[in-house]
């Protein structure tokens, strides 16, 4: 039943994009056409009106297409309304009452590293951190892992030794 209510463009234009989103080159309209079974004649008006909306990007020296900006801007509208302590909170409470251990939400400011939310282990000890609380990236097992990924040149000015005035 809820099929019936599909629009079939909609639903090929989605699938170009998550094709698209796999790639790191992109795809000429002819790759696309084979990989999705979508007909060229079809698949240019569809990529043309993504093209028009920026959600797509054709490099004309190439006729390769690539997604677009506008997905960019789109992916940090829907970041800036998530509230990750809302979301993360209930979770973390549930693992310190399994566990009996504390678990900490921290985000990457900079090099320092900031502790956003917190659930302590209901036992008598546990580790007592203040939310807002600033540490060196460096200096935190939360920090080593939020730079684990980081690109070689970033780790690096995180681990330079501070310059001296002199």
């Amino acid at each position: 039943m809820a099929n019936e209510y599909t629009v079939p463009a909609v639903h090929r234009a989605v699938q170009v994009l998550e094709i698209l989103a796999g790639s790191h080159t992109g795809f000429s309209l002819a790759d696309l056409s084979r990989q999705t079974g979508i007909p060229k004649s079809s698949l240019f008006r569809i990529l043309l009106t993504l093209e028009k909306a920026s959600i797509v990007h054709l490099d004309r020296a190439r006729n390769i297409y690539n997604l677009g900006m506008k997905l960019i801007d789109w992916g940090n509208r829907a970041l800036d309304k998530i509230d990750l302590k809302t979301i993360t909170h209930p979770h973390l409470v549930r693992m310190a009452q399994e566990t009996r251990e504390s678990y900490y939400v921290a985000i990457l400011d900079d090099y320092e590293v900031i502790i956003i939310d917190r659930a302590d282990t209901p036992d008598i000890w546990s580790m007592v951190a203040r939310l807002g609380a600033r540490s060196p990236v460096h200096a935190t097992a939360s920090g080593q892992i939020l730079i684990a990924e980081a690109p070689e040149d970033v780790v690096s000015t995180i681990i330079a030794p501070p310059a001296w005035p002199g």
